[in-house]
């Protein structure tokens, strides 16, 4: 954040520094390294590239997570076709064998109606 034509932390150096001259004694540990400069995020370098390290591993372990969702999926999906193509099979199995039983009933019944009218007209 820009102050006065300054970074937020070059300004917060500066108030040390007028802070240190007014006659306290210098707080080295106010003074951040190199490596260690406030990000605008007030987090040090370090911090951030921790910090990335772990979102990309993160990132990797809940896409592992959704390819071993999907590939699960995928298996459930191609069982279920297996099971309900093995239905569907079973199905047409017992709907053709009782269309065979019906239509011989319905031949013999056809046939005693005739055998009937036979031994009548007779």
């Amino acid at each position: 954040m820009w102050i006065g034509g300054l970074c937020q932390c070059r300004q917060q150096h500066r108030d040390d520094e007028v802070i240190d001259h007014a006659g306290s004694s210098i707080k080295a540990a106010l003074i951040p390294t190199p490596d260690q400069v406030l990000l605008p995020s007030m987090e040090t370098i370090d911090e951030a590239e921790e910090e990335s390290k772990t979102t990309s591993s993160e990132a990797d372990q809940l896409m592992q997570q959704i390819q071993q969702e999907l590939e699960e999926e995928t298996r459930r999906h191609d069982n279920a076709l297996v099971c309900s193509n093995q239905r569907v099979k079973e199905e047409k199995e017992r709907h053709s064998k009782q269309h065979r039983l019906l239509e011989a009933k319905l031949l013999q019944a056809i046939a005693q109606a005739e055998g009937s009218a036979t031994v009548i007209i007779g």
